[in-house]
């Protein structure tokens, strides 16, 4: 049975950044070991809820930087 040393590695497995040895080694741990297995389904549960997340600036926020980017706008020039 293969112990996963961090979490770090269940997150790199989640998001396809082990390689094939790493992959076959953490599938194995979630497969034969409980607290692997738990902390992977919470996880997932994680990366989930975080995919939902929607954020986006205020109209203020927007309307700042605008005003901001506008300070630099350079005259045009006649050809």
């Amino acid at each position: 049975m293969t112990k996963i040393s961090t979490p770090h590695d269940l997150i790199r497995y989640i998001y396809g950044e082990t390689d094939k040895r790493e992959t076959i080694e953490i599938e194995n741990a979630i497969l034969c070991d409980n607290q692997s297995h738990m902390e992977f389904n919470e996880l997932i549960k994680l990366k989930h809820d975080l995919d939902q997340v929607k954020q986006e600036p205020s109209n203020g926020v927007i309307s700042k930087i605008m005003d901001y980017s506008r300070s630099f706008e350079m005259p045009q020039l006649i050809d």
